[in-house]
């Protein structure tokens, strides 16, 4: 709940009762600005906004009756619904159930294509890998958005908001995970090479990337883009949405620019395979997600 003190000269409401005072939430993509009394036995709407901001004033609304019980222990976006709990209670969804369908197809082609195996029956093995991750990203982007919509119409209340900082703390610490045990077999097998890779790091016959070419373009590039949506995220608190979108915009530029650059690496860089030996393997398997997550990263920007 956000408050501020009561400005009587703005919204006419010398004749309610005191004390008084002034209140915004989300409702149904508007934010409301009404005013509460105490006791409070009904809710005025002085004005609606747009949202988000900035706010725009769009037009005055007749008082509303309520018998929900406002106080500061109450999340106030439980006006928008009948519900005596601030926990949001999804309706029933196919998004986790295609998510999950589209992964199984497209880890099973992806599986034959590193065994140089054909799909059964004949199936088109690269198309069945491209129509798999097309129904991903469109049932994920579909996903987000049905959440941005939920946030928008007050289902995001600071329980549910809570849950999902949680939830994205765990995230991190699980992608964490996962990339220090790819680091882990990087380091287990150049620092002390066994006699399985030739006990030489890299493995005879390997040529190494020059790590002042591509690498280091592409590491700045990271450290850029980290630095401009920090100053975007900065901006957006301010509510200076020009500065937000400009700095948003240079973001998702300089992220496509280095999916750019690795796909460029990939293709006239790297004079190795990734079946030819465990530091080809570890290689594409370190950049390759990472590259993932960048995609990822840069879609979600975009449209979401």
């Amino acid at each position: 709940m956000v408050e501020c003190p009561l400005d009587r000269r703005k919204v006419g409401s010398s004749s309610l009762p005191r004390p008084t005072r002034l209140c915004l939430v989300h409702l149904d993509g508007f934010v409301a600005q009404w005013i509460e009394s105490s006791p409070p036995k009904r809710i005025m709407v002085v004005r609606i906004y747009s949202s988000p901001p900035p706010y725009f004033p769009m037009r005055l609304t007749t008082t509303l009756n309520s018998t929900i019980i406002i106080n500061d222990k109450i999340d106030t976006s439980l006006i928008c619904r009948s519900q005596k709990h601030p926990f949001h209670i999804l309706d029933a969804s196919p998004y986790p159930f295609l998510v999950s369908f589209f992964l199984l197809t497209l880890l099973v082609p992806t599986t034959f294509y590193m065994h140089g195996l054909d799909l059964p029956y004949g199936l088109p093995r690269a198309d069945f890998m491209h129509a798999s991750f097309l129904g991903l990203y469109t049932t994920a982007m579909s996903w987000f958005f049905s959440i941005l919509k939920e946030s928008s119409q007050g289902y995001h209340t600071k329980k549910v908001q809570h849950g999902l900082r949680l939830g994205m703390i765990l995230f991190i610490l699980s992608e964490v995970m996962l990339f220090f045990a790819f680091f882990w077999a990087f380091f287990h097998f150049s620092l002390i090479p066994s006699v399985n890779v030739g006990a030489v790091w890299p493995p005879e016959g390997t040529q190494r990337l020059d790590v002042w070419g591509l690498p280091l373009v592409n590491t700045l590039l990271l450290l850029s883009s980290g630095v401009t949506i920090t100053i975007a995220h900065a901006y957006i608190l301010r509510d200076n949405t020009d500065g937000f979108a400009w700095y948003l915009f240079l973001t998702i530029l300089l992220g496509v620019t280095f999916l750019y650059c690795q796909a460029y690496e990939y293709r006239y860089g790297v004079k190795f395979s990734w079946r030819e030996n465990i530091y080809g393997s570890i290689f594409f398997i370190t950049t390759g997600f990472h590259g993932m997550h960048v995609t990822i990263g840069t879609l979600m920007l975009t449209f979401c």
